[in-house]
Order: C-alpha cells, then structure tokens, then sequence
C-alpha cells in the first residue's frame, strides 16, 4: 500500500461524500440512511461495481445540501436508494432538501 488516506468527520453524511471527491463522474449514486448500517452495507456491491458509483449516507426525511450538491458535481442522472419507506421517506426519493 504506497498511500493510505484517513477522512474523518463527526458528521456522517459529510464524511460519505468526502470519499468521493476523487471520483470525476458518475452516471448512478446510491443513497442509504444515516440511521441504520444494514442498508448502506447492502449498497456496497451496488457502488462497487464498475462503474464505481458513490454511495451517500442521508437522513431518513431529507437529502442534505452537500450530498445534493455531489450528485450535481458528479453528472449524476440515476439513483438507487437502499432501505425502504421507513428508512428512507418519500422526500428522499424526491430529493428534497434538508432544512
């Protein structure tokens, strides 16, 4: 291993899309909630695949403005949400912004 990065961040959401910021485009994203781990863990094989697709953290009611604005920066036109309606709202669909 010739270059090992740590991104760390108390903010969850912030820290899954700092990981991206090294990837120039992206087709699909996929989203998962913030508030349970088994749905962003299923997305991993989803984001893994070629091409790599990021996998954003979210709340379950809102999409926050800096996973917004990476979807923007990333080109992105498809999205895959992991979990269900009770881990993920209708407004996440639409990607309704937070606040």
């Amino acid at each position: 291993i010739s270059t090992v990065s740590i991104v760390s961040d108390a903010d969850v959401t912030a820290r899954s899309v700092a990981v991206w910021e090294g990837l120039d485009v992206s087709e699909w994203a996929a989203l998962a909630t913030v508030s349970n781990f088994p749905d962003a863990l299923s997305a991993v094989p989803f984001s893994a695949l070629e091409p790599v697709s990021p996998l954003m953290l979210v709340p379950p009611t809102c999409v926050p403005v800096e996973v917004r604005s990476e979807m923007t920066r990333l080109g992105v036109s498809s999205l895959a949400i992991f979990g269900g309606p009770a881990a993920l709202s209708e407004n996440v669909e639409a990607l309704v912004a937070c606040g």
